[in-house]
């Protein structure tokens, strides 16, 4: 690693924890990299077509808010999403559709906002 290549936090992996834990440090003021092995963020929702989210609610409460809430209204403001809706299967509590090139775009957006660096199409093998 190069002098001039010091971070206080690395995150290795830009899904969606990988991503909001990198907008979480880099708003904290700490000198953030994060690592993607694909050229985009938010792991197997966006790679895999995983979806919809699930869920920000445990009943009629919502329970998760924080970064991820702000997400989801940055997903709705954006179009990206009508944001969280009642499961009607009856799987869980609530779920969250999305659009997968809207929720890279706005991930993206949400760490360089925070002034975290990404590293796209790089895989961690451990330090040399």
């Amino acid at each position: 690693m190069r002098d001039n290549l010091v971070y206080d936090v690395i995150v290795i992996g830009g899904g969606p924890a990988g991503s909001l834990a990198a907008v979480a440090a880099g708003r904290k003021g700490a000198r953030t990299l994060l690592v993607e092995q694909y050229g985009y963020l938010g792991g197997m929702l966006t790679a895999g077509g995983v979806g919809p989210q699930m869920t920000y609610h445990a009943g009629d409460v919502q329970v998760v808010e924080g970064i991820p809430g702000e997400l989801i209204r940055r997903m709705r403001k954006g179009g990206f999403s009508p944001g969280h809706m009642e499961d009607f299967a009856g799987y869980t509590y609530s779920v969250t559709p999305f659009d997968a090139e809207g929720l890279k775009l706005v991930l993206e957006e949400m760490v360089l906002e925070a002034g975290a660096e990404l590293l796209y199409h790089t895989v961690y093998t451990g330090w040399a």
